[in-house]
């Protein structure tokens, strides 16, 4: 077998971009040549393969891309058998652990990587390499444009805001409790910026947004509703805020996280939630909880 690490990459821009850096980091530790597997076709939220994207041309030539559909009958059917002969070459992320499996010596030839690696830790190895090769280089339209020049000419304050969009509950007391838990933090940093101005993001449409924004000074709409709907336009936009709040969402953590590249880490304050989605990993770095605790100390 070839000195190869496969990864099945899955979901939306954030979780691959978790999974290509963790990958990334494990290929490189061991070097293998990293092959990314990924289907073409959308999946049942519309999302297609858009981590490539990103890459400087650099790491794109470190990195194979392989469409699964390409791959073949044969291939689908030798990784079924593979994965009984020889099931040590198959790496599945353990959610009920705190251990690292990517931090293990990789088995000789082929390996192959299943799992979300939801954590800054599985890519702290090459994390400056790639915050020098992951860049959010795409051109802006309108409305991205008037945007931007918002975010750039203001203290501007990222509210990542995740309403339950998935499964239709924006409209919830459930969702309004989210919100609004954002909507305190955000106040919070207000007294300690006073001319921070806030950029809330959302595909949710929720009234909720509109009534809270309406309320207080210095706040704007970015929602699908007011035209942001482009995955990475949005992201570009993301990245070029100073200054972050969200909540359990990996498409926002990786603006917060490319927003380091661009303003410098430690330099903007990140104000996350608790954990993202792991019950045993917080997946949030450790900057960002000390950040978050001296803003919502205070009062809680």
């Amino acid at each position: 077998m070839s000195s190869k690490v496969y990864l099945n990459i899955s979901g939306g821009l954030g979780n691959q971009l978790f999974q290509l850096a963790a990958a990334y980091s494990f290929a490189h530790k061991n070097d293998k040549q990293l092959h990314i597997l990924y289907k073409p076709k959308p999946d049942g939220y519309g999302r297609t393969l858009l981590a490539d994207k990103l890459l400087s041309d650099s790491l794109r030539r470190e990195i194979i891309f392989q469409s699964k559909t390409d791959m073949g009958f044969v291939f689908r059917a030798s990784r079924k058998i593979r994965r009984k002969v020889f099931p040590w070459t198959y790496i599945e992320e353990d959610q009920q652990s705190q251990d690292n499996l990517l931090e293990r010596a990789a088995p000789r030839g082929l390996v192959e990587l299943f799992g979300y690696w939801q954590d800054e830790e599985f890519f702290m190895p090459v994390v400056e390499k790639l915050r020098r090769n992951i860049k959010v280089d795409i051109p802006l339209v309108d409305p991205y444009l008037k945007v931007q020049k918002q975010i750039q000419n203001t203290n501007s304050v990222s509210i990542g805001a995740r309403l339950y969009e998935d499964n239709l509950q924006d409209q919830t007391v459930e969702a309004e409790e989210t919100f609004g838990s954002l909507m305190q933090r955000a106040d919070r940093l207000k007294e300690m910026i006073p001319d921070a101005h806030f950029f809330i993001f959302s595909s949710s449409n929720s009234s909720i947004i509109e009534e809270a924004c309406s309320q207080r000074e210095n706040c704007f709409l970015a929602r699908a509703k007011d035209g942001i709907t482009d995955t990475l336009q949005t992201l570009n936009l993301l990245s070029q805020c100073k200054h972050h709040i969200f909540n359990q969402s990996t498409f926002y953590w990786w603006g917060a996280w490319l927003s380091e590249s661009i303003h410098g880490v430690g330099k903007n304050i990140i104000i996350p939630p608790e954990r993202l989605f792991s019950m045993i990993r917080s997946g949030i770095p450790k900057r960002w909880a000390e950040s978050a605790k001296a803003i919502t100390q205070p009062n809680e």
